[in-house]
């Protein structure tokens, strides 16, 4: 049987497979190998511009090793996923108001593209549920208002979701928004937000001359 040569290094791959797996003609040394995982576990990074940085580095290391282009250009794609997906998670959270609503267009605004429809998530705990199950009949008081409070805490959550995936997607706003509320089983139950992401613009008022 042939040795397998590194593909990056030229030394002897002992034992390993490819990476990824997809190109089946490309083999690493362990060194090489770890060194690419290292690359890849750099996308954990807490703010989209350190993300950038390592982004930077890796490349520039990969490309100074001699690694194959095309695990350079998924390797590159790959992060600049991750930096889409965590740009769009730091202006959801910066961006109290955004726009969305239950109607099919905002009023003053003209809706330029459709940017696929989406959703948001939240589920409830076990615990919680089965203590408000277990006094039902005291629907009028503290534990009601505690329901109704996490609830909200979920509506909150799924709203932020939403709100990402229709960044990530390259709108600006929502349309046809609905929220519904869904037991999965008896003790968890979902808050789930879907709509359409668009992208729109403030129709520019003409003002009559005089």
């Amino acid at each position: 049987m042939a040795k397998k040569m590194c593909s990056v290094c030229g030394k002897r791959a002992e034992g390993l497979g490819t990476y990824p797996t997809q190109f089946k003609d490309i083999y690493m040394c362990t060194d090489c190998y770890e060194s690419l995982k290292a690359f890849k576990n750099g996308r954990g990074a807490k703010t989209s511009e350190i993300l950038k940085e390592k982004y930077r580095l890796a490349m520039q290391e990969m490309r100074e090793r001699n690694y194959p282009q095309n695990v350079i250009d998924n390797v590159e794609a790959w992060f600049k996923e991750g930096i889409q997906e965590k740009e769009a998670k730091e202006n959801a959270k910066k961006d109290d108001g955004f726009m969305m609503t239950t109607c099919p267009t905002f009023e003053g605004y003209r809706i330029l593209s459709y940017h696929g429809i989406i959703s948001g998530e939240s589920v409830l705990g076990t615990g919680f549920i089965s203590s408000w199950e277990a006094s039902v009949a005291d629907m009028t008081g503290t534990e009601s208002e505690a329901f109704i409070a996490k609830l909200q805490d979920a509506k909150v959550a799924a709203k932020k979701r939403i709100i990402e995936r229709c960044l990530f997607n390259g709108g600006n706003a929502i349309v046809g928004v609905d929220i519904e509320y869904t037991m999965f089983n008896s003790n968890m139950i979902g808050v789930i937000l879907t709509g359409t992401a668009v992208k729109i613009e403030k129709i520019e008022e003409i003002k009559e001359n005089d």
